[in-house]
């Protein structure tokens, strides 16, 4: 049986989804998606776990300094951050371990392909028509390695709202 549950998480992972390729292909994140992320975010958890709604904003709080703090003092890119704030929205106190985990797990998959990708390419050389992040010296599109720990930290949380839509596809 769908419920509302499901139908917010099939709209996370679709918006995630979404912000993904659009940095992935632009090096660029909106502002307009990724405050309409969490504001769906804000929307969901106000009408599954109204209680819960302080401490996701206080999460979210936290990884949007922490993600400034980055911009500010490194390459971290500003959209990334806001991403991430608007992912932990969603995830809550509940995500941040499964979050942090599979993003390590995810930039190293990146990373790897990246530089196999160059490598090929480099090889390659009468090819112009390549995508952007396998160009020698392009930035690392960090949206590649958040959203799919983002999809994945919140198949794990046991005590979140989104436990329930699990079900839907065989996992408990």
């Amino acid at each position: 049986m769908i419920t509302l549950a499901t139908i917010f998480w099939l709209i996370f992972v679709v918006c995630v989804t979404g912000i993904t390729f659009i940095d992935a292909n632009s090096y660029r994140i909106p502002n307009i998606y990724v405050g309409a992320l969490a504001l769906i975010g804000c929307f969901a958890i106000l009408l599954l776990s109204p209680s819960a709604i302080g401490g996701h904003l206080i999460i979210a709080g936290i990884a949007l300094a922490t993600g400034y703090a980055l911009y500010q003092f490194t390459g971290f890119g500003a959209g990334d951050a806001k991403f991430i704030a608007a992912v932990m929205l969603w995830l809550g106190a509940g995500g941040v371990i499964p979050f942090l985990f599979w993003f390590g797990v995810s930039c190293a998959l990146l990373v790897i392909a990246l530089v196999i990708g160059r490598r090929l390419h480099s090889i390659e050389k009468g090819s112009k028509n390549i995508w952007r992040p396998l160009q020698k010296g392009a930035p690392v599109p960090l949206a590649l390695a958040i959203g799919p720990a983002a999809i994945l930290a919140s198949m794990q949380l046991e005590n979140g709202f989104w436990r329930e839509p699990l079900t839907l596809f065989g996992w408990s």
